[in-house]
């Protein structure tokens, strides 16, 4: 085999390697569980995995390039602190959102900065999930306790 040949060989081969794990990427993104958006810096989404049309209701074809819609307009002035909290790499519990349908959702959200390899910040990629039913049922059992303590107050301010 000339050198050639070796060389085309060996490159088709790493080009190969590189496509499997590429769709690999691409299967564990699509399949997941769990809400998958990227924006870049300027906020356009540039990634929308089928579980977020899930949660929100939009399609991939309707959010790709269009800004991220995850917040409602009165939570627009709080966005900042949230950014920075990502930044830092924090979880954020208890993130409401409006659904394409107008409906509320309560998410929990795991977001970080993304960097290019000079370093430089080119956007943010989150996960997210549904925490509607257990904020709606830690609610109710809160709910309940106040319920229940309101006859012993009420016993103890009359004596």
């Amino acid at each position: 085999m000339t050198e050639r040949k070796k060389n085309e060989s060996q490159r088709q081969r790493l080009q190969d390697e590189i496509h499997q794990q590429n769709q690999f990427l691409h299967m564990l993104i699509e399949s997941s569980p769990l809400g998958i958006v990227s924006s870049d810096k300027a906020g356009a989404v540039t990634l929308w995995n089928p579980s977020m049309g899930e949660l929100l209701g939009w399609r991939s074809e309707e959010v790709i390039g269009q800004r991220v819609p995850l917040m409602r307009q009165e939570d627009r002035a709080e966005f900042a602190e949230v950014a920075r909290r990502i930044d830092r790499g924090e979880t954020i519990e208890g993130w409401t959102s409006m659904r394409k349908d107008g409906g509320i959702i309560d998410l929990s959200m795991s977001a970080g900065p993304l960097y290019d390899r000079a370093g430089q910040f080119v956007g943010v990629i989150a996960m997210l999930k549904d925490i509607t039913e257990r904020k709606r049922m830690e609610n109710a059992t809160r709910d309940r306790g106040v319920s229940a303590s309101l006859p012993r107050i009420s016993a103890m301010s009359s004596t």
